[in-house]
């Protein structure tokens, strides 16, 4: 599979290895965005300009994570329609970012804590699913396996 059908198609299946792949490469290319508009790495105290920028950034990195995500999901043999609870949470933290809410976790209320373990719950959920359990052993409903595929 290309690096683009990779990151922008939603159809089909993709081993743990290509898997990982997108997400290093979805990564880095956050890491140089980052850095090429000058903001800083880190979540301490971001002016409004910083957390704007960071948010396009983190909009424009939704639709190939969820591409990733999607195959993944379909070689576990599991439909695609489940990357929308990962979409629907990285907007809200985008939001609460874009906002501020997140900034300063000494003064954060209940609901910002209850939200961030939730996230965190879920992330390591997608996490542990899509990155580490072997996905269908041969063909299933969305296409031949893609590790028998290559061998």
């Amino acid at each position: 599979m290309d690096i683009a059908n990779l990151l922008f198609a939603f159809e089909g299946r993709i081993s743990r290895k290509q898997f990982w792949l997108g997400v290093v490469i979805i990564t880095a290319i956050e890491l140089v965005l980052l850095w090429a508009t000058g903001v800083s790495f880190s979540e301490a105290s971001l002016d409004q300009h910083s957390r704007i920028v960071k948010g396009v950034i983190g909009l424009l990195t939704i639709y190939p994570t969820a591409a990733i995500a999607v195959k993944r999901l379909h070689d576990r043999n599991q439909p695609g329609v489940y990357v929308w609870l990962l979409v629907a949470i990285s907007f809200i933290a985008a939001a609460m970012d874009f906002f501020g809410v997140t900034e300063q976790p000494q003064n954060a209320g209940i609901l910002v804590w209850v939200f961030s373990a939730a996230v965190l719950v879920i992330a390591l959920a997608f996490l542990i699913e899509l990155g580490f359990r072997r996905g269908t052993p041969g063909d299933n409903r969305f296409g031949p396996d893609p590790v028998a595929a290559k061998t």
